[in-house]
């Protein structure tokens, strides 16, 4: 008993922490998304350097040179995202708000191939708000850019940490 209540205080423990990351990326979102663009540059840069050390030992295989234009554009877009987040951070924005847009489309569309017994409503519902966010970025973008990421990423925190805490309380 004594070691399930120690693993409730630490689900309950990073259940503050996480809320309160989530309002501090919330009410700072330009700089949790700059965080994140960072973030993904690193990862970039880490995979560029995977694909370059990949293709060295590779380098008699006949796709080498295609494992080196892999690594050099993952090197040249993490390197873009770390020197420069702000822009990084608008690129992603958009490439988001586009990416919302296209698949509320065609959730609105897969919806009218799904069989009749099946409910659709709420298909098509995910689909129009997807429409709508995507529509509601792109319209504000590159001003979306500021606050759309952080935002995110906060509620996303908010959330995950209001649900530790009440599993903590179980």
């Amino acid at each position: 008993m004594g070691e399930v209540l120690k693993e409730h205080k630490k689900f309950f423990s990073l259940g503050i922490v996480l809320i309160v990351l989530g309002i501090g990326a919330i009410i700072v979102p330009f700089v949790s998304g700059l965080a994140v663009v960072i973030m993904i540059g690193i990862i970039f840069l880490a995979n560029g350097f995977s694909h370059l050390i990949h293709a060295f030992h590779v380098r008699e295989w006949k796709g080498v040179s295609f494992q080196m234009l892999s690594a050099a554009l993952y090197l040249l877009v993490g390197a873009m995202f770390v020197i420069y987040p702000g822009a990084g951070l608008t690129a992603f924005t958009l490439m988001l708000a586009i990416l919302l847009f296209m698949e509320g489309f065609m959730l609105i569309a897969m919806s009218f191939h799904l069989p009749a017994e099946t409910n659709r409503g709420i298909v098509v519902f995910s689909g129009i708000l997807n429409v709508l966010i995507g529509s509601l970025i792109w319209a504000e973008w590159p001003l979306s850019s500021v606050w759309f990421i952080g935002t995110l990423i906060g509620i996303s925190l908010l959330f995950k940490g209001m649900a530790l805490i009440t599993l903590s309380s179980k």
